[in-house]
């Protein structure tokens, strides 16, 4: 059964319950759910957990969590399926108004009825746009064809955007196909673009687009005397700021500062618990996440900062560079090209 299918017949089982079940609230004797703490809690999303356990002559059909703003929150509101067996599980719920209060509960459904925990709050970040850049640093500027108009920096004798692009036309003004459905998204091999949670009066001029490769591949992203960033030209940058030459070329995690120094300083973006940055360079990396290739869905956001390379790795891989909360490294990978990622120009060599 594939996935959607399998998701349908649990809610079908779900909503069958409801209209002898959906009035029970915790009940021991047959079943328990809790709703634990809410965590990461971002303008439009938030990660959530819970335990369930059956009763004894009872079996567990489905667990999940239902949200709204009012309180009291049963499957009727917003709910989310988050497995059918497991007595620990999460979800991150995504979509969220900013600045909004949500009530939360955990749900389990059992063959006896659905039974619900207890009750959280959380109130998501505000709207905000708040991007930090090094105030003891030079910037200069750029614009797209669009008109955006983007803070640059020289870093080791490079000029780089400071911003994440967000351009929706090629420099020849042709448009870029924006592509919302996930299935699309995932199963798509030409160009294509979207705003993070295809948000774009929330995200855009905060992380700006999210390309698949196939764009990057077309040579026409950048404004004209600009460029993708190539992987040598990330590598170069990499050993200015202290990595040595073979650790500049290994994958994955590289080099002590590097990554610590490229991002925005501060937490206005990044979460709470990060190593975090200086923006020494002025490179004032943010964490737009991703659009996963696999899934189509959205994640990561707050956590990781993604740009894709002019480098094509072969058949369905692609080169991207990047940042993570936890480490004050830089970060080099090898990604599927249907992957959703932010991009940097980099200015032409006279």
């Amino acid at each position: 059964m594939s996935i959607n299918g399998i998701v349908l017949f649990h809610v079908v089982i779900l909503v069958t319950l409801l209209g002898s079940s959906c009035r029970k609230e915790e009940n021991p004797s047959l079943g328990s759910v809790s709703t634990s703490e809410v965590e990461n809690i971002r303008r439009s999303s938030a990660n959530v957990y819970g335990t369930a356990v059956a009763g004894k002559s009872d079996t567990i059909i489905a667990v999940g969590f239902c949200w709204n703003t009012s309180g009291s929150p049963t499957v009727y509101d917003n709910f989310s399926l988050s497995g059918v067996w497991p007595t620990e599980f999460s979800n991150t719920l995504q979509g969220l108004k900013p600045g909004t209060k949500y009530y939360l509960r955990a749900y389990l459904s059992c063959l006896s009825g659905v039974y619900y925990g207890n009750e959280r709050v959380f109130k998501t970040m505000e709207a905000n746009i708040d991007i930090s850049f090094n105030p003891a640093l030079q910037y200069g500027s750029m614009s797209d064809i669009d008109g955006n108009i983007y803070k640059t920096i020289v870093i080791k004798g490079q000029e780089w955007m400071a911003e994440n692009l967000r351009t929706t036309h090629y420099n020849d003004n042709s448009a870029i196909p924006l592509v919302e459905d996930a299935n699309d998204w995932r199963y798509r091999s030409s160009p294509g673009f979207c705003w993070y949670e295809n948000n774009d009066t929330l995200y855009r001029n905060l992380y700006g687009g999210y390309y698949n490769w196939y764009a990057v591949n077309t040579g026409k992203l950048c404004p004209a005397g600009w460029h993708v960033s190539t992987d040598a030209e990330w590598i170069s940058m990499d050993i200015g700021l202290g990595i040595d030459s073979a650790s500049a070329n290994f994958w994955y995690w590289r080099g002590t500062n590097q990554g610590m120094i490229m991002k925005e300083a501060g937490n206005n973006n990044w979460v709470a618990d990060t190593v975090s940055g200086s923006n020494e360079t002025g490179f004032t990396g943010l964490p737009g996440g991703r659009r996963r290739g696999d899934y189509g869905s959205f994640d990561e956001e707050g956590y990781a900062a993604f740009w894709w390379t002019a480098e094509d790795h072969g058949y369905s891989w692609a080169v991207c560079h990047g940042l993570w909360s936890f480490t004050s490294a830089s970060y080099r990978e090898s990604e599927e090209k249907s992957s959703g990622f932010n991009v940097r120009c980099i200015r032409d060599k006279n």
